[in-house]
């Protein structure tokens, strides 16, 4: 309180210039120790952002901010994140778009993930108009619609989720406006783009090169969940889709997920179960690419709980639970963490795990899953209900409240 009140008491042009004295101090440190520093160097450099007077030191003042934003996105420092990045915005000058171009549009791609991670929708839309309008291409356009798809998936507004995925698809020369295709149309697009080669040997697919294919794929991947709900007519198409990306181009990021879901198709649609546990495999097998890290909670889950179940016993699939859940969690994947415990619940019933054992191994998850995903949570709440309604344990066993 003593150091809070003398603080206090020091005029504002002085801290300034305490902060700025301090920061350049910090900056003469070994390059270890500056790293084990970082947040309190950016924050004593902010702070005395009114001694900056040289071009030099404004230039390392945007370096300086943009690496700790970086840093506090990656910790999920998610404020931290986006007070740096605006700070750092803030020394670029209203010119930044024509003459600093690539520097400007990584801040305003950096706000648009962090804004939508804090679920502040007017300040991501604010960022989201000005990176679309300045983008010099639509490849430059994408990293600003990812950002706006996960923001509608958040607020449960699939259909929007969808509408904007498909609108920057079309601008990268991808249109799904046309007649849906048939079952059998999609099945013969799959088989084209496989042709003679077996399902094992695509292993040993390439990595895609081509950066509009590569974008292409990781929105189409994206937009699977929400269409599954919110354009069902879509889903099987943008599945197939993704999945001729990667037999024709080879992997990128989210062709793990992309090759599960056509797993799916397989054995819900086609009825083809041991093909269907084929493509998981393959699935299971690109999770030991560096690049499909974001993916593998999506595709594991998807491999256990919609490929595996038709061909494995139940209480198999349910041993599998537990390590899908974790991998969620460690991933920062809040839905497929959700849906891990709503399979929970729910592969335990069906697989004749007694009701008491069941009901004391998840009744610990459920308020941990309406806080990792609100909807998921309610899904699972009610399940729970259900299984404590045949113990008679409910205070109206006939009814879910």
């Amino acid at each position: 309180r003593v150091q809070q009140g003398a603080y206090q008491l020091i005029a504002v042009e002085k801290l300034a210039q305490m902060h700025h004295r301090v920061g350049q101090r910090l900056l003469d440190l070994p390059a270890a120790e500056q790293e084990e520093k970082l947040f309190d160097i950016v924050r004593h450099l902010n702070l005395g952002r009114p001694q900056v007077t040289t071009d030099e030191e404004r230039e390392q003042l945007v370096a300086w901010n943009l690496k700790a934003g970086r840093r506090a996105a990656r910790s999920a420092a998610y404020p931290q994140a986006r007070d740096f990045f605006e700070q750092g915005l803030a020394q670029l000058g209203d010119q930044a778009w024509s003459d600093r171009y690539e520097l400007v549009h990584e801040f305003y791609c950096q706000l648009c993930n962090v804004t939508m991670l804090l679920a502040d929708m007017k300040a991501l839309g604010g960022y989201f108009e000005a990176t679309v309008e300045h983008a010099r291409s639509p490849l430059e356009q994408v990293p600003p619609y990812l950002s706006l798809i996960d923001a509608h998936m958040a607020a449960g507004d699939t259909r929007a989720a969808v509408a904007a995925s498909l609108e920057i698809l079309g601008r990268l020369g991808f249109d799904f406006s046309g007649p849906r295709l048939s079952p059998a149309q999609l099945r013969s697009e799959v088989e084209q783009a496989r042709g003679e080669r077996s399902i094992e040997s695509l292993q040993a697919l390439q990595e895609n090169q081509d950066p509009v294919s590569r974008a292409a794929l990781e929105l189409m991947v994206k937009t699977l969940a929400p269409a599954y709900v919110g354009a069902p007519d879509l889903f099987p198409e943008l599945a197939v889709r993704a999945v001729c990306l990667c037999l024709e181009h080879g992997h990128s990021p989210g062709s793990c997920y992309a090759l599960a879901t056509y797993g799916v198709l397989l054995a819900g649609l086609f009825i083809q179960p041991h093909e269907a546990r084929q493509w998981g495999e393959l699935a299971m097998h690109s999770l030991q690419r560096g690049d499909q890290t974001r993916y593998a909670p999506g595709a594991t889950y998807v491999y256990h709980v919609h490929i595996r179940v038709w061909t494995d016993p139940l209480e198999s699939v349910l041993e599998s639970n537990p390590t899908t859940y974790r991998l969620a969690l460690r991933s920062g994947d809040r839905s497929f963490a959700a849906f891990s415990i709503l399979m929970r619940i729910q592969h335990g019933f069906f697989s004749g795990r007694a009701l008491e054992r069941l009901v004391s191994e998840c009744r610990p998850y459920l308020d941990i899953c309406a806080q990792l995903a609100p909807v998921v949570g309610v899904c699972a709440r009610a399940s729970f209900q259900m299984l404590l309604g045949l113990q008679g344990q409910g205070e109206v066993p006939q009814s879910l409240s």
